[in-house]
């Protein structure tokens, strides 16, 4: 006669050790996409942000309260991604403020990953922003 339960326990503590092993990395994988689309996210807001600013800038530059309008836009717009550090809005005109002319607004950004450096080349990633738009 055989005896009953000891292959089940032993299959059993085999799964659990395989399990023990796999989930550390199965975590990191899930981990790390999380991060980087955490990452995605925060630069499509700052570039859906600063695209904002340049559209109002475009049109309403002769104002001479422009500037602050716009940064006050892209702040707005722009929110407060998690984890990442937004800089102060830059508003240039490189061509002057001339009807055809252009306005840049830039948005410094820098994402702190959540996990350990070991899964990024750099300690922040950067998801700077910038929107070019011609003066109306």
């Amino acid at each position: 006669m055989r005896a009953r339960g000891h292959g089940s326990r032993g299959r059993l503590g085999q799964s659990l050790l395989e399990f023990a092993l796999v989930a550390p990395v199965l975590l990191m994988l899930v981990g790390a996409g999380l991060d980087f689309g955490l990452a995605v996210y925060a630069r499509a807001r700052a570039e859906a942000a600063v695209r904002e600013g340049a559209r109002l800038g475009s049109v309403i530059w002769q104002d001479p309260t422009a500037d602050a309008q716009v940064r006050d836009r892209v702040l707005a717009e722009v929110g407060r991604p998690p984890r990442a550090a937004l800089g102060q809005v830059q508003v240039s005109y490189p061509d002057g403020r001339v009807r055809g002319g252009r306005i840049v607004v830039r948005l410094p950004c820098g994402y702190d990953p959540a996990l350990p450096p070991l899964t990024w080349a750099a300690q922040v990633v950067p998801c700077d922003a910038e929107a070019s738009m011609r003066l109306e």
